[in-house]
């Protein structure tokens, strides 16, 4: 701009500064917002102007809450451009909550944008999250609030066990899947238990896919009615239909340990007096595991490793020794990894 001149005649009136500027798009825009705009050029922020005044309020608190909810996770990074995709979703959307409208639609919103990835899948990811998160906040969190329903949102129960960088956090159990309405209530009891008692999360969950697979053998099975029904012989015949699950021998293995393990708790903590004696499972019953897979090295790899000429190709005197030692004490490559730090 020169003067009272502007360069930019789409943002002024006969070639000159109009305190209102007109953008493109036809929206209004004042000196001062776009002077504003240019300085924020090129920074990372979050646009929350989209939203109209009768709206904005509350759906500015919840979309801020929730990326501050975000932030303070750090499970993630917060991308800003998502973000201002997913505002403009929610004005879209024409709502006054993200509550408006089902989780399943949040994660839904952008179509075949979506499908491509990129900040259009962050921008419905986002809107998902903020759903769960608003929710939370509205219902609470806790046993109290998770225990009494059949799904079990994780990321509402605190204290639980996760390795790092699990994804578990944002998963749900679902004890919809457990058909038998004795059965479903004794496991939630157990997998209770075992998440107040620090085990992990993917201990846990494997536990009641466990349950779930001896719900699914049960609805095979005929006067099965409670669990006094549940018998070595009953045992056996559940042992016979899971050797023809199409399943791995590991994690066949781990649900018949799992359902013991559920069984012994029962007895333990006098849950039920129905449950029969005979009702046990042995370490002969465990799928005998696989062979494992030899893994030294081939015999002609060896010859040319011993070979002096290719031992002379080694440019640092300790690194040829050490091969040496590994060839005649029949070391691991591994083995010797830790002799760095002590030399």
């Amino acid at each position: 701009m020169g003067g009272d001149r502007c360069t930019g005649r789409r943002y002024c009136r006969a070639g000159r500064v109009s305190p209102v500027l007109l953008r493109p798009v036809g929206r209004v825009q004042h000196l001062d917002e776009f002077a504003a705009d240019c300085e924020r050029l090129g920074k990372a922020v979050i646009d929350f102007r989209g939203l109209s005044p009768q709206l904005k309020l509350e759906l500015k608190l919840e979309l801020q809450y929730t990326v501050q909810s975000r932030v303070d996770a750090a499970t993630t990074r917060v991308s800003p451009t998502a973000v201002t995709i997913a505002i403009r979703y929610v004005r879209a959307a024409d709502v006054t909550s993200l509550l408006d409208r089902p989780q399943e639609h949040w994660r839904g919103v952008g179509g075949e944008r979506r499908r491509g990835g990129g900040k259009y899948r962050r921008a419905a990811a986002f809107l998902a999250f903020a759903h769960d998160v608003v929710d939370a906040l509205r219902e609470g969190t806790g046993w109290d609030i998770e225990y009494p329903g059949d799904i079990w949102r994780l990321s509402r129960l605190p204290g639980l066990v996760l390795t790092v960088g699990d994804a578990r956090a944002q998963a749900r159990l679902r004890f919809d899947r457990i058909a038998h309405p004795w059965l479903r209530e004794l496991s939630k009891r157990w997998i209770r238990l075992r998440l107040c008692g620090g085990r992990n999360v993917g201990t846990v969950t494997g536990n009641l896919q466990a349950l779930t697979r001896f719900s699914e053998f049960l609805t095979t099975a005929a006067n099965i009615t409670s669990l006094a029904d549940i018998d070595r012989a009953l045992l056996e015949r559940f042992l016979a239909w899971l050797a023809t699950e199409p399943i791995g021998q590991v994690t066949r293995s781990r649900h018949i340990g799992g359902l013991n393990l559920f069984f012994e708790a029962i007895r333990r903590h006098h849950w039920s007096d129905q449950l029969p004696t005979s009702a046990m499972l042995f370490t002969d019953d465990h799928p005998k595991p696989p062979p494992r897979t030899t893994r030294h090295v081939a015999e002609h790899i060896m010859n040319q490793i011993e070979q002096p000429a290719n031992l002379d190709r080694w440019t640092d005197p300790q690194g040829r020794l050490i091969t040496i030692i590994m060839i005649n004490a029949g070391l691991r490559v591994s083995d010797p990894a830790p002799w760095g730090s002590t030399a």
